[in-house]
């Protein structure tokens, strides 16, 4: 299908460094707001595969789609 976007690490990992930039939270913050742990949100700041279940989570607590997160739409929501 022409013109479908393609899930791309770096976009996700740019995607996630933003926006815990602009929420100004810690790793430990994030892994409390997240569910996950401080190594998982360390791994995915630093450009490690996310699995589904971390992509949800960090989609769900940021208030952005997933399709966003993993660069497969423009717009956050």
């Amino acid at each position: 299908m022409a013109g479908k976007k393609a899930f791309k690490l770096e976009v996700f990992t740019r995607r996630f460094q933003q926006l815990s930039k602009e929420a100004k939270v810690t790793q430990v913050q994030l892994a409390k707001k997240t569910g996950m742990t401080q190594t998982s949100i360390s791994r995915h700041l630093n450009g490690e595969y996310p699995h589904l279940r971390a992509v949800c989570s960090i989609a769900q607590s940021f208030g952005v789609s997933t399709d966003w997160l993993l660069g497969l739409k423009d717009k956050r929501r």
